[in-house]
């Protein structure tokens, strides 16, 4: 059995949890000459969740100032990019992936976009 563990796939927003604010839950991107329409900040990050392809990511926003902004399209983050890489490359091996996330402290399963569990619970 070989184990591949990724301890923190976000250590720019990691850092930024850890020193601003706690439940940042996006990469810290800067989206040059766009700002929030009520404060008139830049806007920063993807939320790298809903960054990749596929359905089923629950709530989002197209708005770069969102705090569940999925991105410009799919796979557009280089963090996204290095979890699908390293998942194609061993695709023929994995068994199980898990995903753990901090920012609500939820168990998921499903892709959470449907309360239905999935038949094999």
């Amino acid at each position: 059995i070989d184990w591949y563990i990724a301890p923190i796939l976000n250590p720019d927003g990691f850092v930024f949890t850890r020193t601003e604010d706690r439940l940042w839950r996006k990469n810290r991107r800067p989206f040059p000459g766009v700002s929030n329409p009520e404060s008139h900040d830049p806007c920063y990050g993807v939320d790298l969740n809903r960054n990749f392809a596929g359905a089923g990511f629950g709530e989002y926003d197209y708005h770069h100032c969102a705090n569940n902004f999925m991105g410009d399209y799919a796979e557009s983050e280089p963090e996204t990019k290095a979890v699908v890489n390293t998942i194609n490359k061993f695709k023929e091996n994995i068994k199980i992936y898990i995903s753990f996330h901090s920012y609500g402290g939820y168990w998921l399963t499903s892709w959470a976009h449907t309360t239905d569990l999935p038949q094999n619970y």
